[in-house]
Protein backbone atom coordinates (compact mmCIF):
# COMPACT_ATOMS: atom_id res chain seq x y z
CA UNK A 1 0.00 0.00 0.00
CA UNK A 2 1.15 3.69 -1.26
CA UNK A 3 0.88 6.73 1.30
CA UNK A 4 0.19 9.67 -0.31
CA UNK A 5 1.46 11.82 2.45
CA UNK A 6 2.51 15.54 1.33
CA UNK A 7 5.45 16.87 2.35
CA UNK A 8 5.90 19.88 4.16
CA UNK A 9 8.09 22.78 6.16
CA UNK A 10 7.89 22.41 10.03
CA UNK A 11 8.20 25.71 11.41
CA UNK A 12 8.64 25.72 14.89
CA UNK A 13 7.82 28.18 17.41
CA UNK A 14 8.34 29.44 21.30
CA UNK A 15 8.37 32.03 23.56
CA UNK A 16 11.34 33.54 24.86
CA UNK A 17 11.53 34.46 28.70
CA UNK A 18 11.88 37.86 30.13
CA UNK A 19 15.72 38.81 30.69
CA UNK A 20 17.25 41.64 33.15
CA UNK A 21 17.16 43.34 29.56
CA UNK A 22 14.56 41.94 27.15
CA UNK A 23 11.11 41.45 27.16
CA UNK A 24 9.29 38.53 26.59
CA UNK A 25 9.83 37.47 22.58
CA UNK A 26 8.31 35.01 20.28
CA UNK A 27 11.43 32.68 18.27
CA UNK A 28 10.99 30.64 15.02
CA UNK A 29 13.04 28.49 13.55
CA UNK A 30 13.56 25.66 10.81
CA UNK A 31 15.81 22.47 11.20
CA UNK A 32 18.31 21.66 8.33
CA UNK A 33 16.83 19.26 6.17
CA UNK A 34 20.39 18.66 4.39
CA UNK A 35 23.84 18.24 5.72
CA UNK A 36 24.96 21.49 3.65
CA UNK A 37 22.26 23.28 5.35
CA UNK A 38 22.13 25.39 9.02
CA UNK A 39 19.59 25.97 10.82
CA UNK A 40 17.43 29.38 10.58
CA UNK A 41 15.83 31.62 13.35
CA UNK A 42 14.59 35.27 13.61
CA UNK A 43 13.17 36.65 16.83
CA UNK A 44 10.93 38.72 17.16
CA UNK A 45 8.63 40.89 20.29
CA UNK A 46 6.04 39.49 21.82
CA UNK A 47 2.74 41.11 20.91
CA UNK A 48 1.12 40.88 24.32
CA UNK A 49 -2.38 42.09 22.78
CA UNK A 50 -2.52 38.74 20.82
CA UNK A 51 -1.31 36.96 24.06
CA UNK A 52 -0.79 33.29 21.35
CA UNK A 53 2.39 32.59 20.17
CA UNK A 54 0.90 30.38 17.76
CA UNK A 55 -1.54 33.15 15.96
CA UNK A 56 1.04 35.65 16.28
CA UNK A 57 3.55 33.21 14.17
CA UNK A 58 0.89 32.39 11.93
CA UNK A 59 -0.09 36.26 11.28
CA UNK A 60 3.81 36.72 10.48
CA UNK A 61 3.86 33.97 8.13
CA UNK A 62 0.68 34.62 6.41
CA UNK A 63 1.63 37.96 5.67
CA UNK A 64 5.03 36.70 4.04
CA UNK A 65 3.13 34.48 1.54
CA UNK A 66 3.35 31.37 3.79
CA UNK A 67 0.34 28.64 2.89
CA UNK A 68 -0.07 26.98 6.34
CA UNK A 69 -1.67 23.81 6.48
CA UNK A 70 -1.49 22.67 10.53
CA UNK A 71 -0.12 23.12 13.63
CA UNK A 72 1.02 21.14 16.69
CA UNK A 73 2.62 21.16 19.93
CA UNK A 74 5.34 19.71 21.49
CA UNK A 75 6.65 20.19 25.13
CA UNK A 76 7.89 23.11 25.37
CA UNK A 77 7.25 24.67 21.50
CA UNK A 78 4.62 24.30 18.98
CA UNK A 79 5.18 23.55 15.22
CA UNK A 80 3.18 24.93 11.99
CA UNK A 81 3.36 23.38 8.89
CA UNK A 82 3.45 24.82 5.83
CA UNK A 83 3.74 23.39 2.01
CA UNK A 84 5.88 26.29 0.90
CA UNK A 85 8.53 24.85 -1.48
CA UNK A 86 9.86 25.48 -5.14
CA UNK A 87 9.90 29.27 -6.61
CA UNK A 88 8.24 30.72 -3.96
CA UNK A 89 10.47 29.51 -0.76
CA UNK A 90 10.95 31.71 1.40
CA UNK A 91 13.79 31.51 4.05
CA UNK A 92 12.44 31.95 8.02
CA UNK A 93 15.37 34.73 8.31
CA UNK A 94 13.95 36.74 5.67
CA UNK A 95 10.56 37.06 7.32
CA UNK A 96 9.03 41.18 8.39
CA UNK A 97 6.20 41.51 10.73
Amino acid sequence: MTHLLKNCRQIKVKLLPVTDTKPHRLKMWEQKRHSEQATESIVFRFDYDKDNIVEQAADILVKNGFHLVCKASEDDYSVILCDDFGDKFKKISELKT
